[in-house]
């Protein structure tokens, strides 16, 4: 967040803290990271892996590290681990439709996590 120095008339120079609105989608890590929280094993993702493009790929984490990484397998044939992800390539996995998922969310931690849970994320959010 930064701060602006405003002149006003009841005072000659007041500080103000702004931060530029919607830069960052709600559900980006980043701004989970921000905001002092982390995802917990077994949240359904999306890791970058190429910005310019915006590929985003299917992910679930498997733990978050002391330093701010995560560590996190692939929703691929070959479940592919990659440790130390840094929180802002990370998003919330997202429906079709680009928004944040919260039925594959919801769907996930309710059906205690494993093969059966992994099928009702990809049912709700159309991947796999």
């Amino acid at each position: 967040m930064a701060t602006a120095h405003v002149a006003t008339d009841d005072a000659p120079l007041v500080h103000k803290s702004f931060a530029p609105p919607g830069r960052l989608p709600p559900g980006s890590g980043a701004v989970v990271a921000a905001s002092g929280s982390t995802w917990p094993p077994e949240t359904p993702v999306e890791r970058l892996l190429d910005d310019v493009s915006d590929i985003w790929v299917p992910a679930l984490v498997l733990a978050h590290r002391p330093d701010g990484g995560y560590d996190i397998r692939y929703c691929d044939e070959r479940h592919t681990e990659e440790k130390n992800v840094q929180p802002f390539e990370l998003r919330l996995r997202q429906a079709a439709g680009g928004e944040n998922s919260d039925a594959a969310a919801a769907a996930h931690a309710g059906s205690g996590g494993g093969a059966a849970a992994d099928h009702a994320v990809a049912t709700a959010d159309g991947a796999k």
